[in-house]
């Protein structure tokens, strides 16, 4: 029996018996980096919360999948990966076209990008299709001229504080590689495509992450002066989109957390997903800017 039979098996036999299945995803350990044989991937996003608890998985695993013995080669279940998208939509709109408020048309058009992330995202093999969102934003109100969306991509893990760890951030996407080339000595916080949330490091308050040709670096900013505190802290590999931090050791966050916030453009408008990858677009990541143009007639240009 073909391998990707054998997966569609597991995937409709879950389906129907496993009820608290949301999406699923199911691949080969050989599609694994580096490939993982003999072993089937299974990840599951629940229909309630992110992921499945230590005990979900267990049960899942003893009552579901072992009694079925669909294959002889060992199972294991993942996490979802969420990719948060960054959606900061400018519409312009027509006030006198409406008997809507400006604040009624933005909550029209944050309503609409909330139902594509229900319906067209948020499941394992669904993309994030630019276009599509576009067009739906200009369809939120007849007043609507049109819009100008831009997206940003959004890793978040869990840390160890004061453990020097190395990590590997997969966006699975073409990171925006803008700044390829530039000389070392570019400039700290300008123009760079990769940022990330504020930790403490190395004894400094306020440092961050971005990258430059290449290179991750992590700097500081002490009145209004950015500099260098880590002029190596890894590599971005733009054409995979894969972040690595080598020996990456933050004694804190400034939000009083051990999240690590990564934050990347994307080379392409359409975002897509891979293997346990979720694109997801949460209701605090989205920003709306409404802009009143009531003179559209050229006689008034």
């Amino acid at each position: 029996m073909k391998k990707v039979k054998i997966y569609h098996i597991i995937q409709e036999y879950l389906k129907k018996n496993y009820p608290s299945v949301d999406s699923l995803s199911v691949w080969g350990g050989e599609e694994e980096d580096p490939p993982t044989y003999g072993k089937v991937f299974i990840a599951v996003k629940p229909t309630t919360g992110d992921v499945l608890t230590a005990t979900e998985k267990l049960n899942l695993i003893n009552s579901i999948i072992n009694p079925k013995k669909v294959l002889t080669i060992s199972t294991e279940i993942v996490d979802p990966e969420y990719t948060y998208i960054i959606v900061n939509a400018t519409v312009k709109y027509q006030s006198d076209a409406t008997i809507s408020t400006a604040a009624e048309i933005e909550q029209l058009v944050i309503d609409t990008i909330k139902t594509y992330n229900t319906d067209e995202i948020n499941q394992f093999s669904k993309y994030f299709r630019y276009s599509k969102l576009s067009r739906l934003i200009d369809m939120s109100e007849a007043s609507i001229l049109n819009n100008d969306t831009s997206t940003l991509m959004r890793k978040e893990l869990n840390v160890q504080l004061n453990v020097p760890t190395k990590y590997e951030i997969n966006f699975s996407n073409a990171i925006d590689a803008t700044t390829n080339d530039r000389p070392s000595t570019h400039p700290f916080g300008v123009g760079n495509k990769i940022y990330s949330n504020v930790f403490s490091y190395a004894g400094y308050n306020d440092c961050k992450i971005e990258e430059n040709d290449g290179i991750i670096r992590i700097y500081r900013t002490e009145k209004n002066e950015n500099i260098g505190v880590l002029l190596n802290a890894g590599t971005v590999n733009y054409t995979t989109g894969k972040v690595i931090l080598n020996s990456f050791t933050p004694t804190a966050f400034a939000d009083g957390g051990n999240t690590l916030k990564l934050t990347a453009s994307p080379a392409e408008k359409d975002i897509l997903p891979l293997r346990n990858q979720i694109l997801s677009i949460r209701s605090a990541d989205i920003t709306v800017n409404m802009i009143d143009d009531k003179s559209i007639s050229l006689v008034n240009r």
